[in-house]
């Protein structure tokens, strides 16, 4: 019963300390979720706002440059000039050049081109345009090349990148005449002084993509050249939040994009790593309290024994004297007789007060219980713990012994020699008793042999010769030995 409430008692610790797991964790993913939501959220707004000032950042800039370029459109002498005319006179075309050259310098002077200058059909060139540009085309082709970037026919211009493999330039090409462009270009890297975003965004990354999605810049520069992934690139106007980032896109003047992108994982980094502290302190938490709940159990357990078998043992013993009682006597001796069968000789003694009514009548009650505890403390003394001893009534003790060396003779003679000190110590104990009341005690007892008995038949021998005592005088011990044959069984008195 006890092991049955222990286990039932450590798993309800367990089921508490689990449920306790399981909804401090749930609570937990739940609030993080939604802060996680929330913060996702304000961030999409605040890249929101910002690729939008980036997308003005960049027009502004190419605006500059388309300006910068439209500035040889002040003067006829500088547009109308066609280096490929052969009506022109070797001198005009050396004046014209100076002249436009000197103009371009003039206009490119605080500008961070690499490349501005005209290019003509036979592809000879005014202003600078630089090596990089022009070894791209060993054999020619660069105003081919150039002049099919302009899209916008009205406007008479173009954006491009990525011409022979070279993607750290973006060049710009606007129409001066039928026979004349005029090229602009600068490193991508320049863009570093537009695509400014604030600290709140440092793990978002900046790209600018062209028409066909390639990458022409990006903060990240492994990306430039290569081209963004589908489901970035599927992103429209706005905030999106994709499978694995959160996406802003912003179409240029130039038709060209700025897209930005933050990684979800990124934007709720401090969450998680807070998700993952209060996971941990929650199991240290939940470590804590099976530790206390198991030694509180182990606390309430030991007390409930305590307090268990300490019931159990006022309720097997007799609570004046301490012995066993009637009930628990008979129990315990029957355990014994039916564990050892065959095995165990066995000694049973009956013990009466004699005139016990009379120490009642005479002297009190409380004379007669302290009679009783006595006589109960001599009984325990003399036999000692070899024995089971038993109250089985009011002045009433029975004695029981099992052995597996002694025989019944061994035992009789044992016993004997028992009663006479018991009697002793009984006379010394109750002399003004004895005297009064003239109290005594009779004794049957039954010794056997080594064989199967039971326990009412042992209790009724010795009862028997109990009988027998107090009908011949009182005050002694009469003795009876028994076999597993009845025939051999004898008396002594």
């Amino acid at each position: 019963m006890n092991e049955k409430m222990r286990k039932i008692e450590l798993t309800l610790t367990f089921l508490f300390s689990a449920s306790f797991l399981v909804l401090a964790l749930a609570i937990t993913f739940i609030l993080t979720d939604s802060s996680n939501k929330v913060l996702q959220k304000n961030t999409a707004y605040l890249m929101a706002a910002e690729s939008r000032q980036l997308e003005l950042n960049i027009n502004r800039y190419f605006e500059d440059v388309e300006e910068t370029a439209a500035l040889l459109f002040s003067d006829p002498d500088y547009y109308a000039y066609d280096a490929t005319d052969p009506d022109l006179d070797e001198y005009t075309k050396i004046k014209q050049k100076e002249m436009i050259s000197s103009r371009i310098f003039d206009i490119g002077l605080m500008q961070n081109f690499s490349d501005f200058g005209i290019i003509y059909s036979n592809d000879e060139t005014i202003g600078w345009i630089s090596q990089v540009t022009n070894a791209m085309f060993p054999e020619g082709g660069m105003y081919e090349e150039f002049s099919a970037t302009i899209g916008d026919e009205e406007a008479g211009d173009g954006w491009s990148f990525g011409h022979r493999g070279n993607y750290d330039r973006l060049y710009y090409a606007k129409r001066l005449n039928d026979n004349a462009i005029v090229v602009v270009s600068f490193y991508n890297r320049e863009l570093e002084t537009v695509f400014v975003y604030p600290e709140q965004l440092q793990s978002m990354t900046i790209c600018l993509v062209d028409e066909d999605d390639e990458i022409l810049y990006s903060t990240d520069t492994s990306k430039i050249g290569s081209r963004i992934s589908a489901s970035v690139s599927k992103a429209e106007s706005g905030a999106v939040i994709t499978d694995s980032d959160l996406v802003t896109s912003n179409s240029c003047r130039n038709g060209w994009r700025v897209v930005c992108t933050i990684p979800v994982r990124e934007i709720v980094r401090e969450n998680l790593v807070n998700r993952h502290r209060t996971i941990a302190m929650i199991l240290v938490i939940v470590l804590v309290l099976l530790v206390i709940g198991l030694v509180i159990n182990y606390l309430i357990s030991r007390s409930m024994k305590s307090i268990v078998n300490n019931l159990s043992q006022r309720a097997e013993h007799d609570q004046m004297t301490g012995l066993l009682n009637k009930a628990d006597f008979q129990k315990t001796v029957s355990d014994v007789l039916d564990r050892n069968n065959q095995k165990m000789a066995y000694s049973f003694v009956m013990l009466d007060l004699d005139n016990f009514k009379k120490v009642n009548d005479t002297l009190g009650h409380a004379a007669g219980d302290h009679v009783i505890i006595e006589a109960a403390r001599i009984i325990r003394s003399s036999f000692g713990d070899q024995y089971i001893i038993g109250r089985i009534g009011g002045d009433e003790f029975a004695v029981f012994r099992a052995s597996a060396v002694f025989s019944a003779d061994d035992l009789e003679r044992n016993v004997c020699r028992v009663m006479e000190g018991l009697y002793a110590e009984f006379d010394r104990t109750f002399e003004e008793e004895r005297e009064r009341c003239m109290i005594s005690v009779s004794a049957g007892c039954v010794n056997t042999e080594k064989g199967n008995y039971r326990f009412d038949v042992l209790y009724k021998r010795a009862d028997q010769m109990l009988y027998k005592s107090k009908k011949s005088g009182k005050g002694k011990l009469i003795t009876c030995r028994m076999s597993a044959d009845p025939a051999s069984a004898g008396e002594k008195g």
